[in-house]
């Protein structure tokens, strides 16, 4: 079993990772909110359905790209829950352990 220096270590990179995560959540979160904004701004002022064709096509890469973020953004974080869970649970292992080793 690893040392509770290892498994600290570790855990504060996965804390990290989480961190970075959120906050690239954050970011997609503002970003789909402006695209949101816009599409409405566009929806009352578009003169032809060429020009809201136009905005379509804009929005849906947006979209599309945003989406591919998310997924693999969402990926990472629930693997990364999931290490910092069983680091959290062998470094409380191992300190009960010598809790008990040494009573």
């Amino acid at each position: 079993m690893k040392d509770l220096k290892d498994l600290t270590h570790e855990l504060d990179f996965n804390l990290g990772e989480l961190s970075h995560k959120k906050e690239v959540l954050s970011d997609i979160e503002e970003k789909l909110s402006l695209l949101k904004q816009k599409m409405e701004k566009v929806d009352g002022e578009a003169n032809s359905l060429e020009e809201l064709g136009v905005y379509h096509r804009e929005y849906a890469i947006e979209v599309r790209i945003l989406s591919e973020l998310m997924y693999h953004t969402m990926r990472g974080l629930e693997n990364n829950c999931e290490v910092a869970h069983q680091q959290h649970t062998k470094i409380f292992e191992l300190v009960h352990f010598e809790h008990k080793k040494r009573s």
